[in-house]
Formats: structure tokens, C-alpha cells, sequence
């Protein structure tokens, strides 16, 4: 009887150590998004400090980081965290689009819900946080 445990115990360790690897970390991309989020950070307000006349390679950087979101592989946690930033940066490119072709009525909208959207992305990666 004693040895069968003794026996069951290194299998067991190694049937755990096996399903490591399949076994999908909650925060999985959370360090990837965080650099995102800070990069985005730091270009949504050099493009808010930017005179209109010179706004376009300020949202070109946008569009880019936007695709480098796009890139990145996240988690089931983050999915939602990753989508809602994902909107989010949308509706600022789109808003500091429509600011720059003099629509500021309709960018103060856009750019709100931009706003809006990134208080849900926080919400929702937090939620995955270790």
C-alpha cells in the first residue's frame, strides 16, 4: 500500500506540470497592453497640445500604436479589456479626424465617447489583474 502512493505521487506532479502549459494565465498580454495604454497615453495629449494645421502626423502616430494593439495576443480575461481599448482608440482617431476637417461639434462628441470607452477598458483589465 505504501508504495502505490509513493508511486502516485510523482505521476500526479507530472500530470500537473503537463497542464501548466495548457493552462492559460489571467493576465496573459497585461504587460503588452500596459505599454499600449502608456504609449497611447502620451500620444492622445502631444496630439491634444498640437496646433490643428499640424494634427496629422500626431494621429498617424494614433493609427499606428492602434494597429500595434491590434497586434497583440491577449488572454480570455483580456479580450474585453482589449476590445474596449480597441474601441476606444477608434473614437479618438476619429474625433481628432473630425476636429481637424472643422467639425468640433461632432469631434467633442466622438472624442467623449472615447473617453468613455477607455473608462471601460480600465475597468475590464482590471478585473484580470494577478
Amino acid at each position: 500500500m505504501k508504495y502505490k502512493t509513493a508511486l502516485a505521487i510523482p505521476f500526479i506532479t507530472i500530470a500537473l506540470v503537463g497542464c501548466e502549459k495548457l493552462i492559460e494565465p489571467k493576465d496573459k498580454g497585461m504587460t503588452e497592453i500596459k505599454k499600449i495604454e502608456q504609449r497611447w497615453l502620451d500620444g492622445t495629449q502631444l496630439a491634444g497640445a498640437t496646433a490643428r494645421v499640424a494634427l496629422s502626423s500626431q494621429v498617424a502616430n494614433l493609427q499606428s500604436i492602434k494597429r500595434d494593439l491590434d497586434e497583440v495576443v491577449v488572454g480570455k480575461c483580456l479580450e474585453e479589456a482589449k476590445a474596449n481599448l480597441g474601441e476606444s482608440m477608434e473614437m479618438t482617431i476619429k474625433g481628432f479626424l473630425e476636429f481637424m476637417g472643422d467639425r468640433e461639434y461632432t469631434a467633442e462628441r466622438t472624442l467623449e465617447k472615447g473617453v468613455e470607452k477607455f473608462g471601460k477598458y480600465k475597468k475590464a483589465r482590471n478585473k484580470c489583474s494577478i
